[in-house]
């Protein structure tokens, strides 16, 4: 039986994803968090597999690279990114010198596992051949690599993306029915920012990019302490993007995925900083029209932020003129359903449909309920609850905004009220704490 393959993996997080699906009884994976230690390892061992993410200085994947290619010649090279980074990610890899395959991020663990047995019996395959093999020198890959490296820095006419001169590109971030969020650098300014691609099939009509616009500019005026900073909104080579605040945290989406339903106190202290940050929206004249907790940003400092404010009017606008209504059912008021213009009732119903959510763990409709349903005339039901808090909900969801509260900050006087809580609405600048919790009924 042969001796195991070695594979490096550079990931700077402590509990690697890839890593899983690099693990298999012919192997050995390393796995380091830093350059120095990649050096040291790709110095010292023979490797059969490096694994690299793009968003990796290049000066740093120049010099592992170049290490590793002259201390084990048949060496294979894996690089992660997203799939709008891949053209760039294969120039990269054609200048590093280093055969090997493009892995496109979100990770499909199974389509890893079938790359890495490909480029483990590829290696296997070359390594008894490449003794005696002659090599470029340390110097002459460097020399090599950083003038590929900087050609390659130049703008792409066939980049799907924003001016790569401007911003690079690094992780996803998320990804919905409006485009993709990419965590990104401002190469100017030296510092991280979120960059949104436009889905193109978005913005096919003059009046939709005219609304989308002006949505950007009012959005960008928007400065509250619970709102994510939109930067700017900008096109190249007939892409469109959205630049925004990096923050580092958790969506409630992930949260609940993991706790299930959260505690009463930490759904109170969610809701007042929703309605500090919609109240103050709403005042400017912008409604979010799509509140749901792929869209409340949970910070590492326990501060809430609400995001993807630019998605609304190009919804709106886009339901207009394509005769179809992007949105997310389960959150959407009767109104918004019917592609009526809406007002700040809108994000009140979605807000009251997500308060159940995020106390009970499921939604409140049946099991089963289809997404036709729910463009229908499907209505809610808060009966897992204890009463007084089912009719809060309900009015907050009633069918027209007549019947709901005037204003989203008295429908969450309403709610914390019944929870005796109320002095939670004076709190609002204390940080959140996620905690698990159990049905009020």
């Amino acid at each position: 039986m042969s001796s195991p393959a070695t594979i490096l993996l550079y990931d700077t997080q402590a509990v690697s994803p890839m890593r899983k699906c690099l693990e298999g009884s012919d192997r050995i994976v390393i796995h380091v968090s830093n350059t120095s230690m990649a050096v040291h390892a790709a110095s010292t061992m023979v490797l059969a597999l490096l694994v690299l993410d793009y968003s990796i200085p290049k000066e740093d994947l120049q010099k592992i690279c170049q290490i590793a290619r002259v201390a084990s010649p048949a060496i294979r090279l894996m690089m992660t990114a997203a799939k709008v980074q891949e053209p760039m990610v294969r120039k990269t890899m054609d200048l590093l010198g280093l055969p090997g395959c493009f892995a496109s991020k979100p990770l499909v663990p199974i389509n890893i596992r079938k790359q890495t047995n490909e480029l483990l019996e590829a290696w296997r395959r070359d390594s008894s051949t490449s003794a005696g093999v002659k090599r470029e020198t340390p110097k002459q890959l460097q020399a090599m690599a950083t003038r590929r490296l900087d050609e390659e820095s130049a703008p792409s006419n066939g980049l799907r993306g924003p001016d790569p001169n401007l911003y690079e590109l690094q992780d996803v971030l998320g990804s919905g029915g409006t485009g993709t969020v990419f965590k990104a650098r401002d190469r100017f300014l030296d510092m991280e920012v979120a960059i949104k691609l436009i889905n193109p099939e978005l913005i096919k009509g003059e009046d939709v990019l005219r609304a989308f616009k002006d949505e950007a500019r009012i959005t960008m005026q928007l400065s509250h302490r619970f709102i994510l900073r939109l930067y700017s909104f900008n096109v190249y080579n007939g892409c469109y993007y959205v630049v925004m605040e990096q923050v580092n945290g958790r969506s409630l989406r992930s949260l609940l995925g993991e706790y299930g339903s959260f505690s009463a106190m930490m759904v109170c202290r969610v809701l007042v900083q929703c309605a500090s940050a919609l109240e103050y929206a709403h005042s400017h004249n912008i409604i979010h029209k799509d509140i749901k907790p792929e869209n409340i940003f949970l910070t590492d400092a326990g501060e809430l932020k609400i995001i993807d404010w630019g998605s609304a009017t190009l919804n709106n606008a886009a339901s207009e003129e394509g005769g179809y209504i992007i949105g997310t059912p389960e959150y959407m008021s009767p109104a918004q359903k019917r592609g009526d213009i809406v007002g700040p009732g809108a994000d009140q119903y979605a807000l009251g449909i997500l308060t159940y959510l995020m106390l009970t763990g499921y939604f409140p409709y049946p099991p089963g309920t289809t997404a036709e349903q729910l463009l229908g005339d499907i209505r809610p039901s808060f009966t897992a609850l204890q009463p007084d808090l089912a009719a809060v909900l309900a009015r907050a969801t009633a069918p027209t905004e007549d019947e709901q509260y005037p204003t989203i900050t008295e429908f969450i006087r309403a709610f914390l009220h019944v929870l005796d809580a109320d002095w939670i609405f004076n709190a609002a600048s204390e940080p959140i704490s996620v905690e698990a919790g159990q049905v009020l009924t």
